[in-house]
Order: structure tokens, then sequence, then C-alpha cells
């Protein structure tokens, strides 16, 4: 009984580190922040429509993402499409065929679920014992680091 209870426990403290993890990113990107003096996010999704779905979308279009000029002129972006090799655009081709807000988000909720599974793969390896609670925590404590939020904010 006792064991449980301390096992229940676990599993709502990681529940509500993941909780808060998740709710800080998502607080960041609304603009209810500024009410707080907290900044808005106005960077949000940066490297992921800057070096992913726009280059993806301009391929699909017939143009050549890597023509800064153009490219710049043609999308939304602040920064002209790294030198990545064509084949990033092959790779990432299946989200260009949807519309941005829609890949911005499955690109967010992809980057919680591979957060918790870098977790997972982390503590397998170490052959620690692992319980849901444990990834739960330590993925939770990742998303609320400086460098988990900001790699959940820019994708």
């Amino acid at each position: 009984m006792r064991r449980v209870m301390q096992e229940n426990r676990r599993m709502l403290i990681a529940s509500l580190v993941v909780f808060a993890g998740i709710s800080l990113a998502l607080f960041r990107l609304t603009h209810i922040s500024g009410v707080f003096n907290v900044r808005a996010t106005t960077w949000s999704m940066n490297d992921f429509l800057g070096g992913v779905y726009y280059p993806v979308v301009a391929f699909l279009s017939g143009e050549n993402p890597y023509d800064t000029e153009r490219f710049l002129a043609l999308y939304p972006v602040i920064e002209p499409f790294p030198l990545y090799l064509p084949a990033v655009l092959l790779v990432h081709l299946p989200i260009g065929l949807l519309p941005a807000q829609v890949t911005s988000i499955a690109y967010f909720v992809l980057t919680i679920a591979l957060t918790f599974l870098l977790v997972f793969v982390c503590l397998s390896l170490n052959k620690i014992k692992i319980t849901i609670a444990d990834v739960l925590f330590i993925g939770g404590l990742l998303l609320l680091s400086r460098p988990g939020h900001g790699n959940l904010l820019l994708g």
C-alpha cells in the first residue's frame, strides 16, 4: 500500500513538471504573456519555418530555395535557407504539403515526443531501470531547461 502511494506521488510530481514545461512554452507563444510583462516570442518557430518548411514549399512550387534574394522576397522568413544538402528537402517533403500553422503545431508536438524518447533511450543505454515517472520527470526537466525551452520554441 505504501509503495503504491509513493509511486502515485512520483507520478504526480513528474506530471506537474511536464505540465510546467509545456505550459511555460505555450505561455511564451501567446500574447497573454504581455499582460504579465513577459515578452511574447516573435521568433518562435523561426528555425523551423526558415530552415525546413518554407524551403520545402519553395521546392514543391518549383522555386530554388538556395536563391537567397528570391527566397527572401517570396516567403515570410528572416534568414535565407542555410546551405543544407538537398536531401533535407526530400526528407521533409511531406511537411510542405500542409499549411504552416498546422505543421508548426505538429512539429511542436513531435519535439515534445522526441524529448521523452531521448530520455527513454538515454536511460536504457545506461542500463537504468526505466519507469514512466522517471521518463516524465526527466523529460519535464529538459523542457524546463533553457536549451530544451529554446529547442521547443525555435523548432
